[in-house]
């Protein structure tokens, strides 16, 4: 007979506080590094001049949100209505970067240019501040879909390996690095980081509800799994946008007028096609969502609705997620048309061809007139004579 005990395991309560404090300075002190190496010098440089002042504030918020983070990793018992926070503070940093993208887009439409590919560039130049703050919504968000894992996780009684959830999450990974090497892309060791930390919030989930015995009930009513799942998706999703925003300024740039700007096209990684573009975030979203949804029909069966107090935070988490992605929406859209009008104008190379100002022959150009030498009666001419 095997006997399953009362409380929780303490001992996993342990492991749950070292994994997710673990996970928050790990993503903390990684994240600028790896965005360095996978964006390059000419990259990491662009980025922050073109993202301005911006750049900054954003990475000030995101330092906050990690703080916040630590101190809900080292203390999962005694703080349970701060899951909240942890939502709002990447959904805010994601709505920001899309507000100023969409200010940015129409700044460089509206300003003075010679032609429709300097606008180009223009565009392509204030993509860099949804960027930004993308890739901080992203860490923020798997850091807090780890820490919401592993309070449930500290709930346990018993530990439980969760076979298909694990293996969902190894070929997700291996199939964004697996299309990487294929597609011939630049080395993306920080997507892949994000979506592997966006993936272990639930595999700890999963592997706290594997067993019979579910888990001790939640003090603040059931809605730190739901934000855990909710958080997860949320990293994977701002990832991938934050790269498809790469990708499309490098191509914006590609287009823009001169060496500059073709410069910082190939420090981007080079102008990429619409089916690699493509492909590559339908690879990763669709690795997560496969394991968020094995994750949640191994505890589907242990799930209750959440309780009256836990409702209005889960229903605000969803209205943050919503706006956010709306305001990407909102972002893309007004990106969208800037490049269909930039599209229309004449480039500025074309300004410099021949105009109808281009000086053409008059009647004062030199001809062949009535002095030029003919033969005349004095020139030699044979005759019959030997």
């Amino acid at each position: 007979m095997k006997l399953v005990p009362l409380g929780p395991d303490a001992k996993l309560a342990r492991l749950a506080t070292g994994v997710a404090a673990a996970a928050v300075l790990v993503l903390t002190a990684v994240l600028v590094p790896l965005a360095k190496f996978q964006l390059g010098d000419k990259g990491w440089r662009l980025l922050q001049d073109t993202a301005g002042p911006a750049f900054w504030p954003l990475a000030a918020v995101a330092a906050l949100g990690a703080c916040l983070l630590l101190a809900y990793a080292l203390g999962l018992h005694h703080r349970p209505r701060l899951g909240l926070t942890l939502v709002i503070l990447p959904a805010l940093l994601a709505t920001a970067g899309a507000a100023l993208g969409v200010y940015g887009a129409h700044a460089a439409e509206v300003a003075p240019a010679r032609g429709g590919d300097e606008v180009l560039a223009r565009l392509a130049a204030s993509l860099a501040t949804p960027v930004w703050a993308l890739v901080l919504a992203s860490g923020l968000a798997a850091a807090g879909g780890v820490v919401l894992g592993a309070r449930e996780l500290a709930r346990a009684r018993a530990l439980g390996l969760p076979w298909m959830p694990l293996l969902a999450a190894l070929g997700t990974i291996t199939a964004v690095n697996t299309w990487s090497s294929y597609a011939k892309l630049p080395p993306r060791p920080l997507l892949s980081l994000l979506v592997a930390a966006a993936l272990l919030g639930p595999l700890l989930a999963a592997a706290a509800w594997g067993q019979e015995e579910p888990p001790e009930a939640e003090p603040g009513g059931g809605a730190s799994l739901i934000l855990c799942l909710l958080l997860s998706l949320g990293a994977a999703l701002a990832a991938v946008g934050a790269e498809a925003l790469v990708f499309r300024a490098a191509a914006l740039y590609a287009q823009g007028p001169g060496a500059e700007a073709h410069d910082h096209a190939m420090s981007l990684g080079g102008a990429r096609g619409m089916t690699i573009r493509m492909a590559s975030g339908a690879v990763a979203l669709i690795g997560t969502l496969l394991t968020i949804t094995v994750a949640f029909g191994r505890i589907r069966h242990h799930l209750r609705p959440p309780s009256r107090r836990s409702t209005p935070l889960v229903a605000t988490a969803l209205v943050l997620v919503a706006v956010a992605t709306l305001g990407a929406a909102v972002h893309r859209h007004s990106v969208n048309r800037a490049i269909d009008r930039a599209n229309r104008l004449p480039a500025a190379t074309d300004r410099l061809a021949p105009t109808a100002t281009t000086p053409r022959p008059t009647a004062t150009t030199p001809r062949p007139t009535a002095t030029t030498p003919r033969p005349t009666a004095t020139t030699p001419r044979p005759t019959t004579r030997p």
